[in-house]
């Protein structure tokens, strides 16, 4: 069972730094659409997408842990949980699992918090841009439209130039 927690230990490190790596993608991300860079977007958001792959495949793996840990432990899967795991421990141990509990949680909440910040500056550009898009809309209905000898038909034509919703 050791083995197991070392292991577990171990999987948690490896989230918490994948965490770290991935906040400071989704960091770049944020720049990105701060400065509306779209290479710099689009290679934060690939590398984002590599990282959450490789979190997805940490936390299988954690979740492979926690279950023979269960098995060994006599517990349902389902109720074993860090903190559960901790209370039937050697102190050594909680203190290892209590540490990465905190790591992985503080990225968590920093991510979390950065994700609402780029959230709201995507949410706030497309405002923009659908004020933009009235804007010229409104601009442009009802404008003449000018023949090719130079001259104004009487019946007003539309010279719509954008046309449906973007």
């Amino acid at each position: 069972m050791l083995r197991s927690i070392d292991e577990l230990v171990g999987v948690l490190r490896d989230e918490a730094s994948r965490c770290t790596e991935l906040l400071q993608a989704a960091e770049r991300e944020h720049q990105a659409l701060r400065r509306f860079r779209l290479a710099e977007l689009q290679s934060a958001a690939a590398e984002k997408e590599l990282l959450l792959q490789r979190l997805n495949g940490l936390e299988q793996k954690r979740t492979m842990l926690l279950g023979r840990l269960a098995a060994a432990l006599q517990v349902p899967e389902t109720e074993l949980t860090l903190e559960s795991l901790a209370e039937r421990l050697p102190q050594a141990q909680v203190l290892r699992l209590k540490r990465c509990r905190a790591e992985l949680r503080e990225r968590l909440g920093r991510l979390q918090e950065l994700h609402g910040r780029s959230e709201a500056l995507c949410r706030g550009a497309i405002d923009m841009l659908h004020g933009a898009h009235q804007l010229l809309k409104g601009l442009w209905v009802g404008s003449p439209v000018y023949q090719g000898d130079g001259g104004v038909p009487a019946a007003r034509v539309s010279g719509r130039l954008v046309r449906g919703a973007v």
